[in-house]
């Protein structure tokens, strides 16, 4: 009788946890891929654009906007990107700021247009929120763009949501107003399907729908595609960690996903 009672126990746990797996997958669903035909089109970047990244990290420039941004120096748009944390939680600092510069080089991005504000890996949301805020806001006025990329407030890593509320509040009190993209890296279940699917496209999670924004895709040709691949393979650092490269790697597709306010 104890012996049926145990196998009954792990019957039931094994359905149990096979139900909590689907609820999450389903939960965290993302719109379907054939929802990409009704999002509306990122406008390609011109000539005379001023194009402004806020990075949490070093890699998350190319993950989210890497075809963005060879499409951008491609044209001959001016592209300047901030490195909000010195991607230092692990002690890979030099080799993360390496990575960083050869990954946006490839992209077409200037050494000099590269700005480092070294806050600690993993800690920003600890730092004086006043403090960044004012060092965002000095770049900001600085640099004058007419399109800001910056994480989604509800990014699941909190150096990414810290980012984009900062930034988000500062862009707010701007008295001229460039054209923001809020992008996502961290989040459930996001990217559908994780791992190399260069034939996939990026679609928005469910659960981030909103009536007062909307998601925004911006197609990728081959040769943008190729070179966002290429730029993210020089994060090295990043892609001997499975859970990291697996990540890393659904990001190269067909598109890049983007969410402005309406």
């Amino acid at each position: 009788m104890e012996e049926i009672s145990k196998v009954f126990l792990l019957i039931s746990l094994f359905i149990l946890a096979l139900g909590l797996y689907f609820f999450y997958n389903w939960y965290y669903r993302s719109v379907p891929q054939s929802g990409i035909y009704t999002l509306p089109q990122v406008p390609g970047p011109k000539s005379t654009d001023t194009i402004l990244i806020f990075s949490p990290h070093p890699d998350d420039e190319t993950i989210a906007a890497g075809g963005y941004v060879k499409a951008a120096t491609s044209t001959g748009a001016t592209v300047w990107i901030v490195l909000v944390t010195d991607g230092n939680k692990h002690h890979l600092e030099k080799i993360r700021y390496n990575e960083f510069e050869n990954a946006t080089g490839a992209l077409g991005v200037s050494f000099d247009h590269l700005i480092y504000l070294d806050y600690p890996d993993g800690a920003l949301k600890n730092e004086n929120q006043a403090d960044v805020q004012e060092a965002f806001k000095k770049i900001v006025l600085q640099i004058n763009p007419d399109i800001i990329f910056v994480p989604h407030p509800k990014d699941t890593h909190p150096d990414h949501a810290t980012t984009g509320i900062d930034a988000e509040k500062v862009i707010t009190a701007l008295k001229s107003k460039p054209q923001v993209y809020y992008f996502l890296v961290h989040f459930p279940h996001f990217p559908t399907q994780k791992g190399l699917k260069e034939k996939l496209y990026v679609t928005p999670p469910l659960k981030l729908l909103e009536f007062s924004k909307e998601w925004v895709s911006f197609s990728l040709t081959q040769k943008m595609e190729d070179a966002k691949q290429s730029a993210l393979l020089t994060y090295k650092s990043q892609l001997m960690f499975p859970p990291l490269r697996a990540l890393i790697e659904a990001f190269p597709r067909r598109n890049e996903l983007f969410e402005i306010k309406k």
